[in-house]
C-alpha cells in the first residue's frame, strides 16, 4: 500500500464518529473515538497498491497514533460502503488482513493480505475493523473506510511481445475506473531487469524500483536518463485506469549462443518521480525471442523466416544476414554491418539500411524471405529491423541460422595410384555429408559425377562421435564427460545431442543440443564447454539418450586417382542432395610419387615353380627418413598377380588371413612366413622389422614391414629383400610386376608415401615348361653333399675349400654332355665366392666323365655378391 500523510485532522467529538480532511485525493487527517474514550489518528493514504502475482504477498501500511494490534482490514466493491456492504471473500488466500507484528507499531501497522488467487487488475476499497474481533461475515465492523486498494497488472497491445517488435504499454492501475493512477499524466514508467529486490511493498519500495536502473535492453522511445529520471509520458489517462506509452522497443538477450525469453519488472510512479520513494512495481513484462529459421547447409537454397506469434510483424520489415561464426555480434553491430553477396544469395541490401522486403507477410506470425542461400559455413547473424530502419535503434540481432558445410580453400595432395584419406575441415558435419571429386575447370553445381580417374571415397565419412556421461556446472561454463575418448584440443568443435530436462525450457535445452568449441581439456574423456547459467539457475539435466560427435573435421577414406592432375573437392550435405547444392571444399592436387630405383631379379626363369627373387631398391635423399618420429612402413604391392605370384616361404601360395590383414595387428611371426632374407649394404644394415601384416586390394596382394620408432630406412641406401614368388609363362623384361612403396609416419603421416619404386624383372621366364626327354635329377637322392659329419651339412672353415657332391639323375632324364647345373649358395646376400671357380668330374664306375668347365655369377648381377656356381 502507499500514502504520505501529514497532518492529524481534529477532535469532532461523538462516539464512533469520524472526520475526515481530503486534500488532492488524499486523506490529510482522520479522528476516531471509540468506545473507549481513546482517540486514535489515521493519516494512511486513500491509494494503496500491490501488483497482481500469484507468489507474492500483497502488503499494506497503515500510519497514525494509538493504532490497535486487534485491527483488522477487510474488502469491499469498489462502489460500495465500508460498514453496510459485505466484505469480498476469495480473493487472496486469506480474506481479511494478518497484522505482521514484527514490523507494526502503535504508530505504523503492516496488514498482510496474502496471496492473490488470480493474478489480474482489480480494483477495491479497503475497509478498517477495530471492534478487536472481525470475521469476514462482520460487514457493521468493517466500518472505517481505509481508501482504494488498486491491483496493478502489466499489459500489452500484442498478446506476445517480442524482442525487436515495438509495442504499447499500458500499466492497468485497477480493474474498474477510476483507476488509482494520476489522471493528470504525472506517472512514469521504467522497465528494469527482473529482481526480486523490485517486489518490495509499494511503500516501502525505496530499495527495490527506487533505485533499479532501467534496462539496458530498453531501445526506444528514450527514457530513463537515471534511476528516477525517466521522461517518456504516457497519454492522459482520464479515467486514471490505463496510462498507457506507444511504442516501446525491447531488444533481445542472448545466453550460450540463443535468444531466449527474458521477464523484466516494471515500475511506475504516480508522481512526484524525482523521489525514490514514488516508485513501485506495478507488474512484470515477458519478451519472448524470434524463432529464426534459414538453410541447414551451405549453397542450398530455402526460405529466411522470422517468426513470432500473436503479435505484430510489419510487412515492409526488413532483415540482412551476417556471418557471425563465433556468435559475437550485437544488436549495434546489426545497424552498422553491411551484408555481402560472398555471404548470401538471393537476398540484396542497396545500403546497410534498405534490404529486400518479405516475400511473405503475415502480420501476426512473422516475415519470410524465399529461395536464399548462404555460401559460407558457420553462423549466419539474423538482423531485423521492422520499422523507421534509418535509427540505430530500431536494429536487432533476432538469433541465427547455423550453416553447415565445409571451410572453403582446403587443399590436399596425393600420389597417382594411392590409396588417400581426405581430412575435411567444416561447420555442423555429419556422416550423411558426401563430397564427390571432378576435374579442374568442371563445377560442383553442375557436374554430377566423379572424374573417371577417381575411384572412392568410400560414401559416410569418419568421425570420432560416442555417448554422454554427465554434464555439470564448472564456474560459469559446463563440465562434459563422455564414455570415450575424444581426442579433442582446445579450439575444436563437437556438437552434442539428446540432452534432455524435465524441468527446463525448450531454450535451455537448445544451449546444450548444438554445436560447442572446446574450452579447455580436462583429460581424455573430459572437457569445457563454455554454456553457463547464474549461480544457483544451472538446470538438471539428463544424459541417458545424449550423444556427441566431433563436428569440424571429417575423413573421406579409401581415394585413389590414377591420373595426375589438380581435381575440386566438392561437398553436399546429403547424399541425396542434387548437384546444385554443392560447395566447392577445396583442390586435390595429384602428383607421381618421387621415383625409387628398384629392380626384380629371378633366380631361375622356369615358369610355374616357386623360387626365390631378390627385390632391390635404392632409396632416395629424402630428410623424412630422419625426421619421422613414429613407426614407418614399407609396402610391397604384387600389382600382376598372374605373371608373378608371391608365396610363403614353405612354398604354399598366399591365402586372406583376417588376423593379420591391418596395421594394428602386425606381428613377426607374419614376416616370418614372407621373408626370406633381408640386407642393406648400409652402415647399419637392414632394420629388424617390428612386424608384419598383408591384405588383397582386389587382386593385388599388399606386404607390409613395419619398422619401429627411429628404426625405419636410411636415405640414400640400397636394400634387398628375399621372397619367394611363382612366375608364369608371359613374364618379360618390360612389365611392371612389383612395387615398393617407402611409407611414412603411421601415426602422423600414415597415408603419405615418400617414394615409390616401380619394378621390371631382369629376365625374361621361359616360354615353356620341361618336356619329357628334359633331363632331370632322381627324386630320392638326385644331389647328396659329400664329405660332411652330417649327410645334408658341409661346414666350410676355409675360403679355399672345395665342396663336393654327388649328382644322379632320373634313369629315364640322363645328364649328359652340354647340360648345365646352377648351385644357388644361400643364403644369397650372405655369399660372395668371387669371380674364379674350379670344378672337376669324377665319373662313377663304369661312366666317363668329360671336362667340365665352372663360372661364378650373381642373382642380382653385382659382381661383389656371386651366389651363383655354373657348372657346364
Amino acid at each position: 500500500g502507499g500514502g504520505r500523510a501529514a497532518e492529524e485532522g481534529e477532535d469532532g467529538g461523538g462516539e464512533e464518529e469520524e472526520d475526515v480532511l481530503v486534500s488532492e485525493g488524499f486523506v490529510v487527517g482522520s479522528v476516531s473515538q471509540i468506545s473507549d474514550r481513546r482517540l486514535v489518528t489515521i493519516t494512511s493514504s486513500s491509494s494503496h497498491f500491490c501488483f497482481a502475482s500469484l507468489t507474492v504477498a500483497c502488503r499494506l501500511q497503515i500510519t497514525g497514533s494509538s493504532l490497535d494490534a486487534a485491527y483488522t482490514v477487510g474488502l469491499v466493491d469498489p462502489g460500495g460502503t465500508c460498514g453496510t456492504t459485505s466484505l469480498e471473500t476469495g480473493i487472496f488466500d486469506q480474506d481479511t488482513s494478518t497484522l505482521d507484528t514484527n514490523l507494526s507499531t502503535a504508530e505504523m501497522q503492516v496488514h498482510a493480505l496474502g496471496t492473490l488467487q488470480s493474478d489480474t487488475a482489480a480494483s477495491y476499497k479497503l475497509c478498517l475493523c477495530t471492534s478487536g474481533s472481525c470475521g469476514s461475515s462482520d460487514t457493521a465492523d468493517f466500518s472505517h473506510d481505509l481508501g482504494a486498494l488498486s491491483i496493478t497488472a502489466v499489459a500489452a497491445s500484442v498478446t506476445f511481445v517480442y524482442a525487436g517488435l515495438a509495442f504499447d504499454l499500458t500499466v492497468q492501475c485497477g480493474g474498474t475506473a477510476p483507476g488509482g493512477c494520476s489522471t493528470a499524466g504525472g506517472g512514469r514508467y521504467k522497465i528494469a531487469d527482473r529482481d526480486p529486490a523490485n517486489d518490495a511493498d509499494a511503500w516501502n519500495s525505496t530499495l527495490g524500483c527506487g533505485a533499479a536502473a532501467e534496462t539496458v535492453r530498453h531501445m526506444a522511445p528514450a527514457n530513463c536518463q537515471t534511476s528516477v529520471g525517466c521522461m517518456h509520458r504516457s497519454a492522459d489517462p482520464a479515467d486514471g485506469l490505463t496510462p498507457t506509452w506507444q511504442g516501446v522497443l525491447i531488444a533481445g538477450r542472448a545466453a550460450n549462443g540463443q535468444h531466449v525469453p527474458t521477464a523484466y519488472d516494471v515500475c511506475y510512479c504516480d508522481g512526484d518521480c524525482a523521489s525514490p520513494h514514488a516508485w513501485f512495481k506495478v507488474g512484470g513484462l515477458n519478451v519472448k525471442a524470434a524463432t529464426v529459421q534459414g538453410p541447414a547447409a551451405v549453397n542450398t537454397r530455402d526460405f529466411v523466416r522470422v517468426l513470432g506469434s500473436q503479435t505484430s510483424w510489419s510487412a515492409t520489415g526488413v532483415a540482412k544476414l551476417l556471418p557471425d561464426a563465433t556468435s559475437a555480434l550485437r544488436d549495434s553491430g546489426c545497424f552498422e554491418g553491411e551484408q555481402s553477396s560472398n555471404f548470401v544469395l538471393g537476398h540484396s541490401c542497396s545500403s546497410t539500411t534498405s534490404c529486400s522486403s518479405p516475400t511473405t507477410s503475415t502480420g501476426a506470425a512473422g516475415n519470410s524471405w524465399e529461395n536464399v542461400a548462404l555460401l559460407v559455413p558457420g553462423r549466419a547473424a539474423v538482423c531485423y529491423c521492422d520499422a523507421s530502419c534509418e535509427t540505430r535503434s530500431h536494429w536487432f540481432l533476432l538469433g541465427w541460422i547455423p550453416v553447415a558445410g565445409p571451410v572453403a580453400g582446403q587443399f590436399w595432395s596425393s600420389y597417382t595410384a594411392v590409396w588417400a584419406e581426405i581430412p575435411l575441415a567444416g561447420w555442423l558435419l555429419s556422416t550423411s555429408n558426401r563430397i564427390r571429386i571432378i576435374a579442374e575447370g568442371k563445377s560442383c553445381l553442375t557436374e554430377a559425377e566423379a572424374a573417371d580417374a577417381v575411384e572412392g571415397p568410400t560414401p559416410s565419412p569418419e568421425q570420432a562421435s560416442g555417448g554422454v556421461t554427465s554434464v555439470a556446472a564448472l564456474g560459469g561454463a559446463t563440465l562434459l564427460t563422455l564414455d570415450t575418448a575424444h581426442g579433442l584440443a582446445t579450439g575444436q568443435r563437437l556438437l552434442l545431442d539428446g540432452v534432455t530436462c524435465g524441468a527446463c525450457s525448450q531454450e535451455e535445452e537448445d544451449m546444450f543440443n548444438r554445436e560447442h568449441v572446446v574450452q579447455s581439456v580436462v583429460n581424455e574423456t573430459s572437457l569445457v564447454i563454455p554454456v553457463g547459467f547464474p549461480d544457483g539457475e544451472y538446470p538438471a539435466m539428463t544424459v541417458d539418450s545424449a550423444t556427441w560427435r566431433r563436428s569440424d573435421l571429417q575423413t573421406y577414406k579409401d581415394v585413389r586417382v590414377a591420373t595426375a592432375g589438380r581435381y575440386l573437392v566438392c561437398w553436399r550435405a546429403q547424399s541425396a542432395a542434387i548437384s546444385a547444392t554443392a560447395s566447392e571444399a577445396g583442390v586435390l592436387l595429384v602428383t607421381d610419387a618421387p621415383a625409387m630405383p628398384a629392380r626384380l631379379h629371378l633366380s631361375t626363369i622356369e615358369p610355374e615353380r616357386v623360387a626365390p627373387v631378390v627385390i632391390s631398391f635404392t632409396t632416395g635423399a629424402n630428410r623424412r627418413y630422419d625426421e619421422a618420429l613414429e613407426a614407418m612402413q614399407l609396402k610391397i604391392a604384387f600389382v600382376a598377380p598372374s605373371l608373378v605370384e608371391p608365396a610363403l616361404r614353405n612354398g604354399s601360395t598366399l591365402s586372406a588371413d583376417a588376423d593379420h590383414d591391418s596395421l594394428g595387428e602386425a606381428d613377426q611371426s607374419t614376416c616370418g612366413k614372407m621373408l626370406l632374407e633381408l640386407h642393406s649394404d648400409g652402415s647399419l644394415g637392414f632394420p629388424m622389422p617390428d612386424g608384419c601384416y598383408y591384405n588383397q586390394d582386389g587382386d593385388v596382394w599388399e606386404f607390409y614391414i613395419v619398422f619401429g620408432k627411429k628404426n625405419g630406412l636410411m636415405q640414400s641406401t640400397r636394400y634387398e629383400i628375399v621372397v619367394n614368388v611363382k612366375a608364369s609363362v608371359g613374364l618379360g623384361t618390360s612389365t611392371e610386376v612389383i612395387q615398393i612403396w617407402s611409407m611414412d609416419d603411421t601415426v602422423n603421416k600414415r597415408r603419405d608415401i615418400l617414394e615409390i619404386g616401380t619394378a621390371s624383372v631382369n629376365k625374361a621366364v621361359a616360354t615353356s615348361l620341361r618336356v619329357a626327354s628334359d633331363p632331370a635329377f632322381d627324386a630320392a637322392d638326385g644331389v647328396t653333399v659329400n664329405g660332411g659329419d652330417d649327410p645334408d651339412l658341409l661346414e666350410i672353415s676355409d675360403v679355399a675349400s672345395s665342396i663336393r657332391f654327388e649328382l644322379k639323375s632320373n634313369g629315364s632324364h640322363s645328364i649328359g654332355q652340354g647340360n648345365i647345373f646352377r648351385f644357388f649358395l644361400r643364403p644369397f646376400m650372405q655369399w660372395n665366392v668371387g669371380g674364379a671357380c674350379a670344378a672337376t668330374c669324377h665319373a662313377h664306375e663304369g661312366s666317363i666323365c668329360g671336362t667340365v668347365y665352372c663360372t661364378s655369377s650373381s642373382v642380382t648381377g653385382d659382381l661383389w655378391k656371386a651366389n651363383v656356381l655354373r657348372v657346364t
